[in-house]
């Protein structure tokens, strides 16, 4: 939300920004994201179908969560993203700071929300965690569920983040803290019919800057699967819409013809679910309609090849496996690349901004030293491929060629060829002449 900058925010401002917000498509789409990401799909949960005497399956499928799924594993799995530094102390500062905050886990969270929203926010604060008998302050950082926080950026060509607005409901209260660059206030107010915020607290914090950081998914803060949702929506009503058939098919009206039955019999034939005795000229039937599963299939098969297309993001069962070729994984992966290197670009930004925040409270100490940011893939294992090629190429190029290009767990290959040839047996040259005595 864009707003000119003040002192302070009253209860009333406040009310006006909390209310604003929450009837906004943004906050109504955090929600409807959420859900899609579970497989509670509104749109098909939510149906009304006109004939209410009929089957009426609603099945949701969670295409939204496969697709984050997908991406988390393969950008932000614990130990893929990695920090180097020249600064070895304050690189091993930093470290203690992650480990305290099980940063691995964190981010990956991180950015598994910013996957769904569009965007992630991650809050940071100050805690005193018992070192002995003493306390240290240590820095800390948490992920805020995206539809609780509302930043607040000025009016400038490139908008600057002024204050952010938290907000939540807890039992009959509505409560809300607005934090600025040098400390904190808390309200609450009514829910039901509430309009102005009451201040209720007050405080400071350590980082001379406001304590969030706003992690983009790309340009235009949208999720991975929002751009697709409404095929999403189509998928469900395929599946469906076919379970619905099918159940018109189970339940399907018997016709007989020329037979006469008292009730008793009806009865009967509905327990033991036999007929006989029948004459030439009787006849049974079901009253249904012939099932289309080759259209059905034909629209699946259609609507989730749309899925991925529009999404950007490639289905893994078109390249998986046991017949996949290392050329087609490679494609896969170029796909891959394709989808989450621009994530990948805004993600760092925000990582490096996490860094910035924790430096306001180690400056304290000492200078920060520059930390780089290492994003890892997680990469299917073509080792036994690599091996293959490296071994067909062996003796046409360079020892050193190979390694570079075929042996990725070779950090360096000049000292990796000086071990090869440290290695090698020595020529026992007078053993030699003593064989060649022995043999003449």
């Amino acid at each position: 939300m864009r707003l000119e900058p003040v002192d302070r925010i009253d209860g009333a401002a406040l009310g006006k920004i909390v209310n604003t917000f929450r009837e906004s498509d943004r906050y109504a789409q955090f929600i409807e994201n959420k859900d899609y990401f579970k497989g509670q799909n509104t749109k098909i949960i939510e149906r009304v179908v006109p004939n209410d005497s009929g089957p009426d399956n609603k099945v949701p499928v969670a295409y939204g969560r496969r697709i984050i799924n997908l991406v988390t594993g393969y950008m932000y799995k614990p130990g893929l993203i990695n920090y180097t530094s020249e600064d070895q102390a304050y690189l091993k500062k930093l470290q203690a700071i992650f480990d305290a905050n099980s940063e691995p886990i964190k981010t990956e969270q991180i950015g598994k929300q910013t996957s769904i929203q569009g965007v992630g926010y991650e809050f940071h604060y100050v805690k005193g965690d018992k070192q002995g008998s003493e306390y240290q302050a240590v820095p800390r950082f948490v992920k805020l569920p995206a539809h609780e926080v509302v930043p607040l950026y000025d009016y400038q060509v490139e908008p600057d983040l002024w204050a952010f607005v938290r907000t939540l409901t807890r039992g009959e209260n509505d409560l809300a803290w607005v934090y600025y660059k040098n400390g904190f206030e808390e309200f609450s107010r009514k829910s039901e019919g509430g309009k102005d915020f009451n201040l209720i607290n007050k405080g400071k914090h350590y980082y001379n800057a406001v304590p969030l950081v706003v992690f983009q998914n790309n340009e235009e803060m949208i999720g991975d699967f929002e751009p697709v949702q409404h095929l999403i929506d189509a998928y469900d009503v395929l599946i469906s819409d076919s379970l619905n058939e099918f159940d018109r098919f189970a339940w399907a009206y018997l016709v007989l013809k020329g037979f006469d039955f008292s009730d008793n019999d009806k009865r009967n034939l509905e327990r033991i679910r036999t007929i006989k005795l029948l004459n030439p000229d009787d006849a049974i039937e079901f009253l249904t309609k012939e099932m289309p599963t080759d259209f059905i299939k034909f629209m699946t098969d259609l609507i989730r090849g749309e899925i991925h297309r529009q999404s950007g993001m490639p289905n893994l069962e078109d390249y998986d496996g046991a017949g996949a070729s290392g050329k087609t994984m490679s494609k896969f992966i170029y796909l891959m690349e394709l989808f989450t290197d621009p994530k990948a670009s805004y993600f760092q930004e925000g990582l490096k901004k996490r860094i910035e925040l924790i430096d306001r409270v180690l400056k304290y100490t000492e200078e920060p030293g520059r930390v780089d940011v290492i994003m890892n893939r997680n990469m299917p294992d073509n080792s036994k491929e690599q091996a293959e090629i490296l071994n067909l190429y062996a003796g046409h190029v360079s020892h050193k060629t190979l390694l570079e290009n075929f042996a990725d767990f070779v950090d360096d290959p000049d000292a990796e060829i000086e071990q090869l040839e440290a290695e090698k047996p020595a020529f026992d040259v007078e053993a030699f002449e003593n064989a060649e005595s022995e043999e003449d």
